[in-house]
């Protein structure tokens, strides 16, 4: 399952949104600690989770979606996005479920209007996460071409995923984990039935309960709708479009069919399950009375119908779930054992600091400047394992920060000092640290200009934990 750099895992190499959402989480419960900790070296999961993430990328697909529905009038929306494809290669592509021809600058109209594409920068700037998403019920299902590809569960209605057991099982625990973790592409809450929650369990989006119960929930979801677009709009799509849309979450309701049957309210639930209207019932098995029907074989070949898609679908093993589960209980387990690094030195600050270059500090708003990592144009201090400050450093030494939001001039950086001397503003002169990091730029490594971003991510990652660190890994 791992290999031998530690990686690699199934069910998360290649699952961009869903290994972008899950470190999003582990950052998020590591803030929210009551008390620092000392930092353990990262796990061969954790490892995995950093490679096959992608911020900049994920977040700049949430936001141009974003963007593009505000500048939709919703009174000429007549179409409804059914299908993303994503790569930081091609960018988006837009699949409709109807020609929509005049889409608004920069989109690019295809296909006759069916679908719309936007190029991919990953130079310019990544926007601030000022849109919520106009497709909240979006989720990978698999990689097609080698791009990612997003059904916006909304759209469809209800969906029944059936074939190879193991791998539809496999493939619903990864669209839900997607889904209770996804911050910029998706906006769904979710009710189980059935269904394990996996590293999902006691995450705020999700809810386990009976078959009963979880119909009568869908049931009283559509009705609230159909009140909401009693209105001019047609659909929940269109109520999110326009500089004034109104934002309107999706509810998704997993049932798993061997539990189900005999229960008079499912057949029911799926013939009034309506597309467009803020939920989605998805079935795990047969279910002949569904909209679309994704079925996927035990090598992982899928097809989407009525679409027409071929694809590798994507999974979620129980092994990684298991391992998932591991790591994101640790992160929340204050008395667990850890190695320790450094009195002063946090986990996330490498995670942080990357994202601080290609996201901004907006994404970083309540960090601590005692986790050493300086915004911006600054010097992030980052004590490396095994090698303590210098004895005659003050203990509690930290980075400090000058008036401009820069990092004041360390020792052996702007010069040598010693003792006590202090810089212009009279304060005393903090120890020259064992690892300076200048954010400057887009990081880079200047010996290998051929590393992409994540490569060079993951490369500072291990770099920065006493890790090892290849051309290859």
């Amino acid at each position: 399952m791992l290999s031998a750099l530690g990686t690699a895992l199934a069910g998360i190499t290649g699952a961009t949104v869903l290994a972008t959402g899950v470190a999003a989480l582990i950052r998020q419960r590591r803030r929210q600690r009551p008390t620092r900790s000392k930092t353990r070296r990262p796990s061969d999961t954790e490892l995995a989770i950093v490679r096959a993430s992608d911020v900049p990328l994920v977040r700049w697909a949430g936001q141009s979606l974003g963007a593009m529905a505000a500048r939709l009038d919703p009174r000429r929306v007549d179409g409804v996005p059914v299908a993303v494809e994503l790569s930081d290669q091609t960018g988006i592509e837009l699949l409709w479920d109807a020609p929509q021809p005049d889409p608004p600058e920069p989109w690019q109209v295809a296909a006759g209007g069916w679908a719309w594409r936007l190029p991919y920068d990953p130079d310019a700037p990544v926007p601030a996460d000022e849109y919520p998403s106009p497709v909240p019920a979006l989720v990978t299902v698999g990689r097609r071409d080698g791009r990612q590809l997003l059904v916006n569960l909304e759209a469809l209605g209800s969906l029944a995923v059936c074939g190879e057991e193991t791998a539809a099982q496999a493939l619903v625990q990864a669209m839900v984990l997607e889904l209770a973790t996804s911050e910029d592409l998706a906006d769904s809450y979710l009710t189980l039935a059935g269904v394990e929650a996996g590293p999902a369990e006691g995450l705020d989006r999700v809810e386990s309960t009976t078959v009963e119960e979880a119909l009568h929930q869908l049931a009283a979801a559509e009705r609230s709708v159909v009140d909401l677009l009693a209105s001019d709009a047609t659909t929940t799509f269109a109520v999110r479009c326009g500089a004034r849309g109104t934002h309107v979450e999706a509810s998704v309701f997993v049932v798993d069919q061997s539990i189900a049957t005999g229960e008079d309210g499912l057949d029911d639930a799926l013939a009034s399950a309506l597309p467009h209207h803020g939920t989605a019932l998805v079935i795990l098995g047969e279910a002949p009375g569904a909209a679309a029907r994704l079925t996927v074989s035990s090598d992982s070949s899928a097809h989407l119908a009525p679409l027409g898609l071929d694809f590798v679908a994507s999974r979620l093993p129980s092994e990684t779930s298991d391992l998932l589960r591991h790591l994101l209980e640790s992160e929340t387990d204050e008395d667990v054992e850890e190695i320790g690094v450094d009195d002063d030195t946090d986990a996330t600050v490498l995670v942080e600091a990357v994202a601080a270059t290609e996201v901004g500090t907006s994404d970083l708003d309540g960090t601590d400047l005692e986790d050493a990592a300086l915004l911006g144009q600054a010097v992030i201090d980052l004590r490396a394992v095994d090698h303590p400050l210098d004895e005659a450093s003050p203990a509690a030494a930290e980075p400090r920060i000058n008036g401009n939001g820069h990092a004041a001039s360390l020792a052996g950086v702007e010069g040598d000092h010693h003792g006590d001397e202090a810089v212009d503003d009279g304060e005393p002169l903090i120890p020259r640290p064992l690892l300076l990091v200048k954010v400057l730029g887009r990081p880079h490594v200047p010996d290998h200009p051929d590393l992409g971003r994540r490569e060079t991510v993951l490369a500072a990652y291990l770099a920065c934990h006493d890790g090892p660190a290849t051309t290859s890994g």
